[in-house]
């Protein structure tokens, strides 16, 4: 368990800075003459106060306002689609194997969507059988995937082409209506987003502290130092499914190094069962580290990667 929250702290913080990045680039995207880091730092004039309450039913509140700006957005982006594309064909792209930072991009993104290692604690925790919770995040799993393949597939297959930008909301007309409309709606959903990560993040910090809870102000000075580190990494960082890609690499370290460990600890006796199994651990950290560092050689190239 102790791995588990280890590894949920720059899950937590990767996230809070992903909705920060997407938000900066579209308002950017937008906004004529103004910088992409400006818009990070603006972006704290709205986070602060969402970020001030703890409170489950705010939570809930703020989670409903940005599931309903995101369904507008999607809306709006498949109605261009449609009508702009009208049907297009299937694209030959989307059936060929991709190169190796192509995999690792997949894979990265796919570890950060899909990592409900995010929400294991609270879910267990919360329900009246912690048993079922396998159950519940088995369907859960099912579910997210199958929205979020239907999703994918059908925006690829309307809006592959040469020179896709990866948020796809930037492939729209700029300053149109309609663009401008959807943008607004997918970045508002990004900073809405921004607590429902920001809140658990700083709770795993605080219950570091164990019996003795730290002062009040002390709770609100880390608050304010992680929305400082967050705005400071969005600012100088514009390539979002990069780094949610080196995000999910990361994050997913523990379920790959986890099994061996456990069976090192319980099972193994013999100098040679722990031999494998300590290389199992090896492999695992390599499995998660050879593709983020893929991805970190194409963050640290820019701009000029695409």
């Amino acid at each position: 368990e102790r791995l588990l929250k280890a590894s949920l702290l720059p899950v937590f913080f990767g996230v809070c800075c992903s909705q920060q990045i997407t938000s900066s680039d579209l308002l950017a995207s937008m906004l004529p003459g103004v910088r992409h880091s400006h818009c990070a730092v603006a972006s704290l004039l709205l986070l602060v106060p969402l970020t001030s309450s703890d409170s489950v039913r705010g939570l809930a509140y703020i989670s409903a306002l940005a599931l309903l700006s995101l369904a507008c957005g999607f809306a709006l982006v498949f109605w261009y689609g449609f009508s702009e594309f009208g049907v297009p064909r299937v694209p030959r792209a989307l059936a060929e194997m991709p190169d190796s930072n192509g995999l690792s991009d997949f894979y990265g993104v796919a570890a950060f969507s899909f990592g409900f290692q995010s929400i294991t604690l609270s879910i267990r925790d919360g329900m009246r059988k912690p048993a079922e919770a396998p159950l519940a995040l088995g369907c859960a799993t099912i579910v997210v995937v199958a929205a979020y393949c239907a999703i994918g597939l059908v925006g690829a297959w309307l809006f592959w082409s040469a020179g896709v930008e990866q948020l796809i909301t930037l492939n729209l007309p700029e300053l149109a209506p309609l663009a401008v409309i959807v943008k607004l709606c997918t970045a508002l959903t990004a900073l809405l987003s921004y607590p429902i990560t920001f809140t658990p993040f700083v709770s795993l910090v605080l219950a570091q502290f164990g019996a003795r809870k730290p002062p009040a102000w002390a709770a609100k000075a880390l608050c304010l130092l992680v929305l400082a580190l967050s705005t400071t990494v969005a600012s100088v960082t514009t390539q979002f499914g990069v780094a949610a890609g080196v995000i999910g690499c990361l994050s997913g370290i523990y379920a790959q190094i986890l099994p061996p460990l456990i069976h090192y600890r319980l099972v193994a006796r013999s100098a040679s069962r722990r031999a494998v199994d300590l290389a199992f651990v090896a492999l695992g950290v390599l499995a998660a580290l050879y593709p983020a560092s893929l991805l970190a050689s194409q963050l640290l190239r820019g701009a000029e990667h695409r």
